[in-house]
């Protein structure tokens, strides 16, 4: 037992230089080395695997003292309010399904039947441009957000969710357009000419692009032959996700554009001048929930960038599969070094 006057630690004790000398840097001093690259504190646990990718999440908990109880606490809350905006945005998204049958049901030419002269029905554009934009999309956006965060499912099972609902959502595009010129076409109606129209279609190029894009760049894996470098998917991330949140936005607010301009063509029976009958006053209904669904899965993408993970933070701002890549570059090349 060290006595009261000795150091209880005999290598912390200063060593008596000789007046003129200079003093050396003590040998159990280690040298700074820049540390490799890691995956930040919180990050997709399958970061650092090559095979990650196809492995499920599990939620990383951080352990030690009540430091630590903040953080997990408000990271207990964000999931909380994920899970609530998911289940709000698909019961608008429900409903608006149950109102938009109501409402085909109670126009001039009801459900699906063949208009005059054979022409092809209206309604199959509201419905295609409907479930596209007020259905699949949010819960495109939401594979990520409750699937991957929320229920554990791997990132490469919610991004194949992602690209399955988003490629339906363009397929029913591309359907709803079809039927719409032919119905205009069929009435002597010229195209193009409302700008629910303009807005349509500029919607309508944006999210082609968009589609493609993102499966040629995020689909394949990165590197191979088929899929983009691992430099190229993180600088063009951001990027991917702000034009897919802007098509979204868009087309709702076309969706909404196109109620309000079918609202101008039916008229009460049998009242012309009745303004409160079910076929005008359920596009209202349909527009809010529109525009419902919207804000609601918009939010919950919002409460995932900015309050992290219900498995750790981190937001998921990059690519998992691409910071994989750039990650094990980083160590190889220090390994060299």
């Amino acid at each position: 037992t060290p006595s009261p006057l000795q150091p209880p630690f005999p290598s912390q004790t200063p060593t008596p230089r000789k007046p003129g000398t200079v003093r050396q840097p003590s040998a159990t001093l280690e040298t700074h080395r820049e540390e490799p690259l890691l995956p930040r504190s919180g990050d997709d646990p399958d970061v650092a695997r090559e095979d990650g990718d196809d492995e499920p999440r599990e939620a990383s908990v951080p352990s030690g003292g009540g430091t630590c109880d903040a953080p997990r606490a408000g990271r207990r809350r964000t999931a909380g309010g994920m899970a609530t905006l998911a289940v709000l945005t698909r019961l608008c998204s429900l409903a608006f399904v149950v109102v938009l049958l109501m409402w085909i049901a109670q126009l001039p030419a009801p459900w699906f039947e063949r208009e005059a002269d054979g022409v092809v029905s209206f309604n199959y554009h509201p419905l295609a441009m409907g479930i596209a934009f007020v259905v699949l999309m949010p819960e495109a956006l939401l594979a990520y957000v409750d699937l991957e965060d929320r229920r554990g499912v791997s990132h490469g099972t919610a991004k194949k969710v992602h690209s399955a609902l988003n490629g339906g959502a363009t397929l029913l595009l591309v359907l709803g357009l079809m039927a719409i010129f032919a119905n205009h076409g069929g009435h002597g109606v010229p195209p193009l000419y409302s700008a629910h129209s303009w807005m349509g279609m500029g919607t309508a190029a944006l999210m082609v692009c968009q589609a493609t894009a993102g499966a040629a760049l995020y689909l394949a894996p990165p590197g191979s032959a088929l899929g983009a470098s691992a430099e190229t998917r993180a600088a063009l991330m951001p990027w991917h996700r702000f034009f897919g949140a802007a098509t979204f936005v868009l087309g709702v607010a076309t969706c909404c554009m196109g109620l309000v301009e079918k609202q101008g063509f039916v008229k009460c029976a049998p009242d012309p001048t009745y303004k409160y009958c079910a076929r005008i006053q359920l596009a209202n209904v349909l527009a809010t929930l529109a525009a419902a669904a919207a804000a609601l899965a918009l939010a919950a993408v919002y409460a995932r960038s900015t309050g992290g993970r219900a498995s750790g933070g981190g937001g998921g701002d990059d690519d998992p599969e691409a910071r994989a890549v750039l990650v094990r570059r980083r160590r190889d090349g220090e390994s060299h070094d």
